[in-house]
């Protein structure tokens, strides 16, 4: 079902996803149902990217990057919602064209009365990290263009995310959007107790990647649970990745 959810616009491809049961809150349907990602595909300055940014496939960004599948994003979203509350703070390892950001920051905003005040007012934040400047500067053009209010709530900027993001940790969720060869220890610190973390591991072949939920128990070990096979883009240094582009 996963790959049959794509539309021909982002009303019907969250509609579509909806059905496959891809999505299945409320809050992650209006959080992707918002944060069209017509505005995060490659596209013209002020305008929304073609049709094919609402198919259910990867799509190429640039500098070697893409934005997930649409099903992975709706997976992730579901996965990790029930950590989100007033005065989270979440990371975006890998933030790409922003749209997982944008659709973070609007499930903040869902999970706080459905006001940009009230997330504000409780100190709520989105933090995106992402190697490449290029990405960093087209990801604040599409929030810009998609939601300038959503600013007052994230943040995006060009760091190496696998040693996380101090200055907002501990983290309620972390999200990690390219795959790890091992998970990073740096994320694991900066989790909070309770807090879950998603991450793609494994080697960059067919079969050889899972997508993992990571959980901080009262104790402070980690639980490990293994949600589905995967193939992502490796998490590496940003020299690796202009190199290989």
């Amino acid at each position: 079902m996963a790959w049959e959810s794509g539309g021909n616009d982002n009303a019907s491809l969250v509609a579509n996803l909806v059905r496959n049961q891809l999505i299945r809150s409320k809050d992650v349907a209006e959080a992707m149902l918002k944060t069209d990602r017509g505005w995060y595909c490659i596209r013209e300055k002020g305008r929304k990217s073609d049709d094919s940014a609402y198919e259910d496939a990867p799509q190429p960004i640039g500098w070697g990057a893409t934005i997930s599948a649409p099903h992975m994003h709706a997976m992730c979203l579901e996965l990790i919602r029930d950590c989100i509350h007033p005065g989270s703070h979440i990371l975006d390892v890998g933030s790409g064209s922003g749209y997982l950001v944008s659709s973070l920051a609007r499930l903040l905003i869902q999970t706080s009365g459905g006001s940009l005040e009230e997330a504000k007012k409780a100190g709520g934040h989105v933090y995106g990290i992402e190697h490449i400047q290029q990405l960093v500067d087209q990801s604040q053009l599409n929030v810009n263009e998609d939601s300038k209010e959503l600013n007052d709530i994230l943040t995006i900027q060009q760091g190496d995310g696998r040693v996380g993001y101090e200055s907002g940790a501990p983290f309620d969720v972390i999200h990690v959007g390219a795959a790890a060869d091992i998970i990073p220890e740096p994320l694991i610190q900066q989790l909070k107790v309770g807090g879950k973390l998603v991450i793609p591991v494994g080697p960059q072949t067919f079969s050889g990647q899972e997508l993992l939920l990571i959980r901080k128990k009262e104790d402070g070990k980690i639980e490990k649970t293994t949600i589905t096979g995967v193939r992502y883009v490796p998490l590496t240094t940003q020299q690796a990745q202009l190199a290989a582009y």
